[in-house]
Parts: structure tokens; sequence; C-alpha cells
């Protein structure tokens, strides 16, 4: 049996690679990639964003963002106008397409959760959320950490 520090992040990379492909399989049947689907979420939370901020909120690179954004922009679902305060910037924000998709697949999202989820207690959902909210934040403190050493 592989020990505890040897299997957590293999599990864990398992396990959202299982999840991201079931759902990007499915989202793909509405001409949508799992990107596409992340991008209009936050495009449609904040009513519109930019390039970078978006991309930061993805952990995305900023040229990934540029390629993803365009095929969007392409299909119809966003729109990128010079920023007001900032003519270099651009914002996003959806197109009534855009809005359209993103109202489409929030319910297949809806019904990805619950079916991922209907045989785990609400407790137990809570308890992995944190857990999940502090490998995060321990694993980025660690990184910083362990880079810092090497100046």
């Amino acid at each position: 049996m592989a020990r505890f520090e040897e299997y957590l992040p293999v599990a864990t990379a398992i396990a959202a690679k299982s999840m991201n492909d079931a759902f990007n399989n499915v989202v793909l049947k509405y001409g949508l990639t799992r990107s596409q689907c992340i991008a209009l979420y936050y495009i449609d939370l904040d009513g519109s964003t930019n390039q970078k901020d978006l991309a930061k909120k993805m952990n995305i690179r900023e040229s990934t963002m540029t390629g993803l954004l365009e095929r969007m922009e392409r299909d119809g679902l966003i729109v990128r106008k010079p920023d007001k305060e900032d003519m270099r910037r651009k914002t996003i924000s959806l197109t009534n397409k855009g809005e359209d998709k993103f109202s489409e697949i929030s319910q297949v999202t809806k019904e990805f959760v619950k079916e991922a989820t209907n045989k785990i207690s609400d407790r137990d959902i809570e308890i992995y959320t944190k857990v999940l909210d502090q490998l995060v934040e321990y694993t980025l403190d660690w990184q910083e950490r362990k880079i810092k050493s090497f100046e």
C-alpha cells in the first residue's frame, strides 16, 4: 500500500482528471469545452471582466486565455471591447448567445454536481470543501517558501 504522502497528490490528480473528463465529455455535446464553461461562469458572475483577471481566476496562462477567448468570440459567445479606463485592455462580456449557452450549461452543471454528490452527506461535502481549500492554501504556501529557499 502506498504511503499517504505519496498517495495524496496522485489520488487528487486522478479524481480531478476523472471529474474534469466526465464533465468535458458531456459539455462537448453542447458545443462547449469545460474551459469555456468555466470562462462563461466567471464572466457571468462578474457581469464583465478583463483577460488578465479571468486568467487568474481560472488559473491559466494569459497566452492560453487568449486562444480560449478568440474561439469564444468567433463562436459568438463573448464580445471584447476596449476598456473605458485603459484602452490597452479589453472588457469581456457575454453576448445574448453566450448568456443562453451559460443558462443551458448551468442546468447541466447542476445535474453533474447532483449526480456526483447524491450519495454523499452534506457534512462530508462540507468537510471535503474545507479540506480542499486548506490543501490549496498550504500547497501554495509551501511552493512560495520552497521557491524562496533557492534565492
